[in-house]
């Protein structure tokens, strides 16, 4: 469901939201007590649909995670890595059999659904964690 719009009572108050299923294109009235805004990054989209003018406070950004394989990192303890080549801070976390590396901050212009990794966001945490994982030699080598 994607809101589209609010509704108002005589005094201004909301009292709805106007919806549309994504899938089917169905539209739906809903009518409220209260307005709960839950929703992320998208909270500016819906407070302009109460009030147009009011000053949009987020600034979008997008972060990515690398997940490797358990070699690289072996035990049961995460790394953190509190000074990177540019201030950020970079995790290493065991998940399950895998490593998770993370993460980055880089604004976006555009929030998207479906976010796709920048290739500068690749490399930085390719070049961060490599300073500090190595995956171990074979030993049939």
């Amino acid at each position: 469901m994607k809101v589209t719009g609010l509704d108002k009572d005589g005094g201004q108050q909301l009292n709805g939201v106007k919806a549309t299923d994504t899938e089917t294109g169905k539209e739906y009235k809903f009518k409220t007590r209260g307005i709960i805004n839950c929703t992320g990054v998208f909270v500016d989209d819906i407070l302009e649909m109460d009030d147009p003018a009011i000053k949009r406070k987020i600034v979008a950004s997008q972060g990515v995670h690398l997940v490797l394989d358990r070699s690289f990192l072996p035990g049961d303890n995460a790394l953190m890595i509190p000074k990177t080549s540019d201030g950020r801070v970079l995790f290493a976390v065991p998940w399950h059999n895998k490593v998770v590396v993370g993460t980055t901050d880089n604004p976006v212009n555009e929030i998207s659904l479906d976010p796709v990794a920048m290739e500068k966001e690749i490399q930085f945490i390719l070049e961060t964690a490599g300073q500090y994982l190595e995956k171990p030699r074979s030993e049939a080598m």
